[in-house]
């Protein structure tokens, strides 16, 4: 009985972590594919190439890399320069095919970059800059991106009618309360169950609300098979490989915050003891690895995603099996396309109101990341200036920088990175200022 209570658990939290990397990852595929006027062939060809990749590289890093449950995700930096390549399509290259060659040599030149990160071991230096305080911000400039773009699915707000739609608000409200009830639950089953169960819950009330779209029909195709360069081989543009080395530091420098904040969470929430090394080498290395795979199958090129965190923290548990299992059933069904086009049709308002519960674990964690701090009453000023430019740059419309190159595109864009950007340079300028004061006293 003992035995068969834990094939059941094993079973549910394998299922559970499955469908947390599938729902977080599908939608960026699905939705770039369309941009670029691919057919549900080549979407789902693509959808396919992106998820291979998060499956492998997740078990990966699981046994070779950083060693933690972090799971694999599309990098939002890399979503973000897809779509504005796809918008040059017949400006700058003649075809939506020039454009995804591009971009694959784009991920292959920073496969390379992370090799040579993990070599050099300049990854220290990166870690050095994220101190407390600058992951504190990090953290909440996320949070803060992020709930931006959740509460107008939520509301059922589109490009198409900017108006809230009530229907939709009344679904994701209900969703929303229950993952809030359940995470405070004195009941196990909901305490580590949350997300999956709030996910068939959400889809199943939209459907009944009638808010649910049909899946597109991959007819005639019951297995597809990975190939390599679907799209044709990859070029190297200039303007792209500008763009893919200051991504590739930017991502390392994510990398390396979603491994510490992993880290202080099993440490803190679970009380393990955890081994000083990091794994930062290591984990630099797979991250080149996965993203010249992505760079081979023509998918958006992964990143361990901080919201694993949250995650873990909201189901209450750090086993390795469920994990491993979860990511196995990732690379399977990327084989089967009308798994992955029924997937997508999960309504984007649940995925939305799950994701953002989960979030709200993260910046809760932002504020165990300050308290880390020892001085960080006096570095309040590195903190606010980082949030408060950071959060306006959020409020720049993308067309402010539409004439600017496209590596300044994808930094001067995002205020996430212009923020923690800001605030890390503040520290440092502390940080002289200090060792100056020091000086003059001696």
């Amino acid at each position: 009985m003992e035995r068969k209570c834990c094939f059941v658990r094993t079973a549910l939290l394998s299922f559970q972590w499955f469908a947390f990397i599938l729902t977080s990852s599908i939608a960026g595929p699905i939705a770039i594919g369309a941009m670029f006027g691919l057919s549900v062939e080549e979407i789902a060809t693509f959808a396919q190439g992106t998820l291979i990749v998060l499956g492998i590289a997740g078990l990966c890093q699981l046994y070779f890399g950083h060693r933690l449950p972090i799971s694999e995700s599309p990098a939002g930096l890399w979503w973000g320069v897809f779509v504005m390549y796809a918008g040059m399509i017949g400006v700058v290259y003649q075809t939506n095919y020039e454009s995804l060659q591009a971009l694959s040599g784009g991920m292959l030149f920073s496969a390379a970059l992370f090799v040579v990160i993990g070599l050099t071991g300049a990854y220290d230096v990166i870690e050095r800059l994220f101190t407390p305080s600058v992951t504190f911000v990090y953290l909440s400039l996320i949070s803060f991106q992020l709930v931006g773009q959740f509460l107008p699915g939520m509301f059922g707000i589109t490009s198409d009618d900017p108006r809230i739609d009530g229907v939709v608000l009344f679904g994701s409200a209900v969703v929303f309360l229950f993952m809030v009830y359940a995470q405070a639950s004195r009941i196990p089953f909901f305490q580590r169950y949350n997300v999956i169960v709030a996910l068939l819950i959400g889809w199943v009330l939209f459907v009944v609300l009638g808010k649910a779209d049909r899946p597109p029909s991959a007819e005639g195709t019951l297995l597809l098979l990975p190939s390599v360069f679907p799209f044709g081989r990859p070029t190297l543009d200039t303007g792209v490989l500008v763009t893919s080395f200051f991504l590739t530091l930017l991502l390392m420098a994510n990398l390396i915050t979603s491994v510490k904040v992993m880290r202080n969470v099993q440490r803190d929430v679970f009380v393990k003891e955890m081994p000083k090394d990091a794994r930062l080498k290591q984990s630099s290395y797979w991250t080149g690895f996965s993203h010249a795979l992505s760079g081979l199958f023509n998918g958006v090129a992964p990143v361990p995603i901080t919201g694993s965190a949250g995650f873990v923290a909201s189901t209450r548990n750090t086993d390795r099996l469920p994990f491993v299992l979860g990511n196995i059933g990732v690379l399977l069904v990327s084989f089967i396309p009308a798994f992955i086009l029924s997937v997508a049709s999960i309504p984007i308002a649940v995925l939305y109101t799950v994701t953002l519960v989960i979030f709200m674990k993260v910046y809760q964690m932002s504020f165990y990341e300050l308290d880390r701090e020892p001085d960080h009453g006096k570095k309040q000023a590195a903190v606010g200036f980082g949030i408060l430019i950071g959060v306006g740059a959020m409020s720049i419309p993308g067309e402010a920088f539409s004439e600017l190159p496209p590596s300044a595109m994808a930094f001067l864009g995002n205020g996430l990175i212009i923020g923690t950007v800001v605030a890390m340079v503040a520290e440092q300028l502390y940080a002289w200022r200090k060792r100056r004061k020091k000086e003059d006293r001696s």
